[in-house]
């Protein structure tokens, strides 16, 4: 019988009702969904910076060349002397040291210069063939192998710059030199999926540059005829300067083709040792990945502190709403109450009825919330991981959206006790003559 009344009273006011839940619903996705990408986007970032203990490149920002160098993403500042990964390759307090060239692309897919020690991480796993070991081998991200439809022995073309294939960057494609796919990497849920992987030497002799100087002697002349092509060609727009105005300095040639140098330390002292040694040189900058990332770490929290603040007035501002239709409705039903009391129905069960009344309505915004969030959660997902390579999934929940849910339906509760009181203390007698 309760759940009678409750339905009556429900279907009696629809669009008040609707437009109650339709409220709590917003409330609630704005809330969750803040939440939960801004938790799994924290997580992510933190879970990338531990490969590496320190980061050399170009001076600049230090968000910057953190987010270029471990997301690949945005456009280098520049590049730094090949001596650098000379000097600290036999350093006693370098444990891994990884370079990493950037100047290329392919369909709007940067191609990574580096080496085979960059898949020694946990991280890596082949789905088939093998790493990069000689020149014009490529690795590919399982992002761009499934998008892309590309296999084993597939060949292409690079087109130089760090955009999207337009016709306009045709015109610089590598006409030269041809790579051919020799491994595919299984899924990360990193950056690592959206972009090819190759070796550095490829993109030197892809721009006409070379490590060491009598590697040039031992090309022939119609290698030499390509070169200084290429030479000129990139004369104003060196490899890791796309959309820097082409910042140019008077270094030997195979400098402009080392964007960073990923180094894992030997241990907390000896990234110390490194950081001070490296820090005292004006020309580059160093950097802690995780440090320099809490930056930009800090921006997510205070947007996702500011929009859950938002969010939670919203949330408040239903609850009143739910009031007032409680309200009023209680005061337009008292005739009606008071038949239900006439029938027998005693004080406690009328307290019930607007009670259910108020707790269904809430507990349907909040049910309709979470599912919305997380479907709109698992699109912004499905983008961002094919884009960016970070994962993000709509079935991972937080502890803290659950709270949320809880603190929603108490408010509801709280908030449907006055209207319920009055329908209580009801005369029965006042309404019926």
């Amino acid at each position: 019988m309760i759940l009678q009344f409750v339905k009556t009273n429900i279907m009696s006011k629809k669009l008040k009702n609707f437009l109650t839940v339709f409220a709590i619903m917003i409330s609630l996705l704005l809330i969750i969904c803040i939440q939960n990408i801004s938790s799994q986007l924290v997580s992510n970032v933190e879970n990338q910076t531990k490969e590496y203990d320190l980061i050399v490149g170009k001076v600049g920002s230090n968000v910057g060349l953190a987010l270029n160098s471990i997301f690949f993403y945005g456009v280098p500042e520049g590049n730094i002397d090949i001596a650098y990964l000379e000097k600290l390759e036999n350093n006693k307090y370098v444990k891994k040291i990884v370079p990493i060239g950037m100047g290329d692309s392919y369909r709007g897919y940067k191609i990574i210069g580096t080496t085979p020690d960059y898949f020694s991480g946990d991280g890596f796993k082949l789905k088939e063939g093998k790493y990069i070991e000689n020149e014009c081998e490529v690795v590919l991200g399982s992002t761009i192998a499934k998008k892309g439809n590309m296999k084993i022995g597939d060949t292409f073309k690079s087109t130089h710059g760090l955009g999207g294939a337009s016709d306009e960057e045709h015109e610089h494609e590598h006409e030269d030199f041809t790579y051919v796919v020799v491994g595919i990497l299984e899924p990360t849920n990193t950056p690592n999926d959206t972009v090819l992987f190759t070796t550095i030497e490829t993109l030197w002799h892809a721009h006409g540059l070379h490590h060491d100087e009598d590697e040039e002697h031992e090309h022939d002349e119609h290698d030499e005829e390509h070169e200084e092509e290429h030479e000129e060609e990139h004369e104003e727009e060196k490899i890791s300067t796309h959309g820097k105005g082409g910042k140019e300095e008077e270094e030997h040639n195979s400098t402009e083709l080392i964007t960073a140098l990923m180094i894992r330390a030997k241990d907390m002292s000896s990234q110390t040792m490194l950081y001070n040694d490296l820090s005292n040189d004006s020309n580059i900058q160093v950097i802690i990945p995780n440090q320099a990332l809490r930056e930009f770490l800090n921006y997510i929290k205070i947007f996702t502190v500011v929009i859950t603040l938002i969010a939670s007035v919203s949330v408040i501002i239903s609850i009143v709403m739910l009031f007032i239709t409680m309200l009023t409705s209680s005061i337009e039903q008292r005739k009606d109450t008071s038949i239900l009391r006439a029938l027998g129905a005693n004080r406690k069960t009328i307290f019930i009825i607007n009670i259910c009344q108020m707790l269904i309505l809430a507990i349907v915004g909040v049910i309709l919330g979470c599912i919305l969030s997380h479907i709109v959660i698992a699109i912004i997902g499905k983008y961002i991981v094919t884009n960016y390579g970070l994962y993000m999934s709509g079935l991972v929940f937080l502890k803290e959206e659950f709270i949320a849910m809880l603190i929603t339906i108490v408010l509801a509760l709280l908030a449907g006790i006055i209207p319920a009181m009055m329908v209580y203390k009801t005369d029965a007698t006042k309404y019926l003559k």
